[in-house]
């Protein structure tokens, strides 16, 4: 059995041999002391431990196959979504000060070349709206930044 790719272990609060793991993936918990932790990283658990584990989604039997598995999700989530979010940064020009930023040390005079926006609109206009799919644009659109996109782009 493998260690699943989806889980986080945590140190317990209260109890320093306490070890909480979490399944991303499933949303299981589970409280073990730090030597089945152990057993579980060493890959020597067994019995009713192991069996525990693979149940809750801990261990599972080929942890490339569930990496494949999730990926899969997104494949079909993406293939049976109505809408297409597109988040476009036209430039890092911004003039803001917040205080609370985290892209303060982004901020520049750089633009969206026109080659650029060129080839962002052949690709969703050849693309999610040629399947039917609505398009949600986001970013900093100015005036001048929503005059670059064709009509059919923007009122699509």
């Amino acid at each position: 059995m493998d260690l699943s790719r989806f889980i986080k272990l945590y140190t317990g609060s209260n109890d320093p041999d306490a070890i909480i793991i979490y399944s991303t993936l499933r949303g299981s918990v589970l409280r073990v002391s730090q030597t089945v932790a152990e057993a579980l990283r060493n890959d020597t658990l067994e019995g009713a431990e192991q069996e525990v584990m693979a149940r809750l989604g801990i261990l599972v039997p080929d942890a490339l196959a569930e990496q494949l598995q999730v990926a899969g999700y997104f494949d079909w989530a993406n293939a049976n979504a109505r809408r297409y979010t597109v988040l476009v940064t036209l430039n890092l020009d911004c003039n803001l000060s917040c205080p609370y930023c985290y892209e303060d040390h982004f901020r520049s005079k750089n633009y969206m070349s026109d080659a650029t926006a060129d080839l962002l609109v052949e690709t969703i206009l050849d693309g999610p709206i040629a399947v039917g799919k609505e398009v949600l644009l986001g970013g900093n659109f100015t005036r001048d930044n929503y005059l670059r996109f064709p009509k059919q782009l923007v009122h699509s």
